[in-house]
Protein backbone atom coordinates (compact mmCIF):
# COMPACT_ATOMS: atom_id res chain seq x y z
CA UNK A 1 0.00 0.00 0.00
CA UNK A 2 1.23 3.51 -0.78
CA UNK A 3 0.27 6.71 0.98
CA UNK A 4 0.93 10.20 -0.37
CA UNK A 5 1.16 13.03 2.15
CA UNK A 6 1.14 16.72 1.30
CA UNK A 7 1.86 19.39 3.94
CA UNK A 8 0.84 22.90 2.89
CA UNK A 9 0.96 24.47 6.36
CA UNK A 10 4.43 26.02 6.12
CA UNK A 11 5.97 28.50 3.74
CA UNK A 12 6.88 25.67 1.32
CA UNK A 13 4.96 22.60 0.18
CA UNK A 14 6.31 19.31 1.54
CA UNK A 15 5.27 16.04 -0.10
CA UNK A 16 6.20 12.48 0.77
CA UNK A 17 5.28 8.95 -0.20
CA UNK A 18 5.30 6.00 2.18
CA UNK A 19 5.07 2.39 1.08
CA UNK A 20 3.63 0.28 3.87
CA UNK A 21 3.57 -3.47 4.34
CA UNK A 22 -0.07 -4.13 5.20
CA UNK A 23 0.53 -7.38 7.11
CA UNK A 24 2.95 -5.76 9.55
CA UNK A 25 0.71 -2.72 9.99
CA UNK A 26 -2.39 -4.84 10.62
CA UNK A 27 -0.50 -6.87 13.26
CA UNK A 28 0.30 -3.66 15.15
CA UNK A 29 3.97 -3.36 14.13
CA UNK A 30 3.70 0.30 13.08
CA UNK A 31 7.41 1.07 13.47
CA UNK A 32 8.54 -1.61 11.00
CA UNK A 33 5.54 -1.43 8.64
CA UNK A 34 7.00 1.44 6.57
CA UNK A 35 9.30 -0.30 4.10
CA UNK A 36 10.10 2.75 1.96
CA UNK A 37 9.75 6.51 2.36
CA UNK A 38 10.49 9.11 -0.27
CA UNK A 39 10.49 12.85 0.40
CA UNK A 40 9.82 14.89 -2.71
CA UNK A 41 11.97 17.85 -3.65
CA UNK A 42 11.14 21.07 -1.87
CA UNK A 43 7.96 22.83 -3.02
CA UNK A 44 6.70 19.92 -5.19
CA UNK A 45 3.10 18.81 -4.69
CA UNK A 46 1.92 15.23 -5.29
CA UNK A 47 -1.44 15.27 -7.05
CA UNK A 48 -1.99 11.52 -7.77
CA UNK A 49 -0.44 8.12 -7.15
CA UNK A 50 -1.36 4.78 -8.71
CA UNK A 51 0.12 1.29 -8.84
CA UNK A 52 0.64 -0.04 -12.34
CA UNK A 53 1.98 -3.37 -13.55
CA UNK A 54 4.72 -5.24 -11.66
CA UNK A 55 4.61 -3.03 -8.57
CA UNK A 56 5.44 0.23 -10.32
CA UNK A 57 4.12 3.15 -8.28
CA UNK A 58 3.41 6.10 -10.57
CA UNK A 59 3.37 9.58 -8.98
CA UNK A 60 2.09 12.76 -10.60
CA UNK A 61 3.55 15.94 -9.19
CA UNK A 62 2.48 19.43 -10.17
CA UNK A 63 5.33 19.59 -12.72
CA UNK A 64 6.38 16.01 -13.53
CA UNK A 65 5.67 12.27 -13.41
CA UNK A 66 7.89 9.93 -11.39
CA UNK A 67 8.00 6.16 -10.91
CA UNK A 68 8.96 4.31 -7.74
CA UNK A 69 10.01 0.73 -8.36
CA UNK A 70 11.99 -1.55 -6.04
CA UNK A 71 12.72 1.39 -3.69
CA UNK A 72 14.20 3.52 -6.49
CA UNK A 73 12.59 6.73 -7.67
CA UNK A 74 12.97 7.75 -11.32
CA UNK A 75 11.70 10.89 -13.03
CA UNK A 76 9.92 9.83 -16.21
CA UNK A 77 9.15 13.26 -17.61
CA UNK A 78 8.89 16.95 -16.89
CA UNK A 79 5.78 18.86 -17.89
CA UNK A 80 6.22 21.73 -20.28
CA UNK A 81 4.12 24.85 -19.82
CA UNK A 82 1.77 23.49 -22.52
CA UNK A 83 0.70 20.36 -20.56
CA UNK A 84 -2.99 20.73 -19.74
CA UNK A 85 -3.69 17.34 -18.12
CA UNK A 86 -2.19 13.91 -17.58
CA UNK A 87 -3.09 10.40 -16.46
CA UNK A 88 -1.23 7.46 -14.93
CA UNK A 89 -4.17 5.03 -15.24
CA UNK A 90 -2.84 3.10 -18.24
CA UNK A 91 -1.07 -0.25 -17.97
CA UNK A 92 2.64 0.43 -18.49
CA UNK A 93 2.10 3.94 -19.88
CA UNK A 94 1.51 7.52 -18.86
CA UNK A 95 -0.39 9.96 -21.04
CA UNK A 96 -0.38 13.74 -21.16
CA UNK A 97 -2.15 16.36 -23.24
CA UNK A 98 -0.15 19.30 -24.59
CA UNK A 99 -2.00 22.24 -26.12
CA UNK A 100 -0.18 23.86 -29.04
CA UNK A 101 -1.20 27.15 -30.65
CA UNK A 102 -1.56 26.87 -34.44
CA UNK A 103 -2.83 30.37 -35.13
CA UNK A 104 -4.36 33.44 -33.57
CA UNK A 105 -7.61 31.67 -32.62
CA UNK A 106 -6.77 28.02 -33.22
CA UNK A 107 -4.85 25.27 -31.50
CA UNK A 108 -4.37 21.54 -31.48
CA UNK A 109 -3.82 19.07 -28.66
CA UNK A 110 -1.11 16.41 -28.78
CA UNK A 111 -1.92 13.32 -26.72
CA UNK A 112 1.50 11.88 -25.83
CA UNK A 113 1.84 8.29 -24.61
CA UNK A 114 5.04 7.43 -22.70
CA UNK A 115 6.09 3.83 -22.02
CA UNK A 116 7.10 3.68 -18.34
CA UNK A 117 9.95 1.19 -18.91
CA UNK A 118 11.50 2.24 -22.23
CA UNK A 119 10.39 5.93 -22.03
CA UNK A 120 9.49 5.69 -25.75
CA UNK A 121 6.85 8.23 -26.77
CA UNK A 122 4.11 8.22 -29.39
CA UNK A 123 1.68 11.01 -30.25
CA UNK A 124 -1.94 11.31 -31.33
CA UNK A 125 -3.05 14.80 -32.42
CA UNK A 126 -6.50 16.38 -32.27
CA UNK A 127 -7.23 19.62 -34.15
CA UNK A 128 -8.93 21.28 -31.17
CA UNK A 129 -8.63 21.86 -27.45
CA UNK A 130 -9.75 18.90 -25.38
CA UNK A 131 -12.02 19.24 -22.34
CA UNK A 132 -11.01 16.09 -20.44
CA UNK A 133 -8.76 13.06 -20.71
CA UNK A 134 -9.21 9.76 -18.86
CA UNK A 135 -6.93 6.73 -19.11
CA UNK A 136 -8.25 3.25 -18.32
CA UNK A 137 -6.21 0.05 -18.77
CA UNK A 138 -5.15 0.35 -22.44
CA UNK A 139 -7.57 3.01 -23.69
CA UNK A 140 -7.67 6.79 -23.37
CA UNK A 141 -11.00 8.63 -23.62
CA UNK A 142 -10.71 12.18 -24.92
CA UNK A 143 -13.60 14.62 -24.37
CA UNK A 144 -13.78 17.07 -27.28
CA UNK A 145 -17.01 18.69 -26.10
CA UNK A 146 -19.25 17.31 -28.85
CA UNK A 147 -17.66 13.88 -29.16
CA UNK A 148 -15.45 11.40 -27.36
CA UNK A 149 -12.51 9.66 -29.01
CA UNK A 150 -11.45 6.33 -27.56
CA UNK A 151 -7.76 5.82 -28.44
CA UNK A 152 -5.76 2.66 -27.80
CA UNK A 153 -2.04 2.54 -27.00
CA UNK A 154 -1.20 2.20 -30.72
CA UNK A 155 -2.87 5.61 -31.28
CA UNK A 156 -5.70 3.97 -33.21
CA UNK A 157 -9.18 5.43 -32.77
CA UNK A 158 -11.28 2.57 -31.47
CA UNK A 159 -14.52 4.50 -31.36
CA UNK A 160 -15.90 7.99 -31.86
CA UNK A 161 -19.00 8.77 -29.81
CA UNK A 162 -20.96 11.85 -30.88
CA UNK A 163 -22.81 13.83 -28.22
CA UNK A 164 -26.01 15.57 -29.25
CA UNK A 165 -26.64 18.16 -26.56
CA UNK A 166 -29.47 20.66 -26.96
CA UNK A 167 -27.47 23.64 -25.79
CA UNK A 168 -23.73 23.00 -26.13
CA UNK A 169 -22.93 26.31 -24.49
CA UNK A 170 -24.15 25.08 -21.11
CA UNK A 171 -23.68 21.36 -21.60
CA UNK A 172 -20.88 19.80 -19.59
CA UNK A 173 -20.12 16.16 -18.99
CA UNK A 174 -17.32 14.14 -17.45
CA UNK A 175 -15.78 10.85 -18.55
CA UNK A 176 -15.52 8.21 -15.83
CA UNK A 177 -14.04 4.74 -15.98
CA UNK A 178 -14.98 2.44 -13.13
CA UNK A 179 -12.69 -0.47 -14.03
CA UNK A 180 -9.26 1.19 -14.09
CA UNK A 181 -6.22 -0.72 -12.90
Amino acid sequence: MAIAEVDINGALIESSIKIIEIEKASNGDTTNSIIFKHNADENKMITDIRYQEKGQLMCIYDDSIHMIYEENETKLLDFSKNVQMSSIDLKGYTVRAEEISTGLFSSRTDIIFTNTLSKAESTYSVDSVIKDLVGCNQVVAINLGTEIHLINLNRMVRKEIHINARNQRYSTWKIYCGNCI
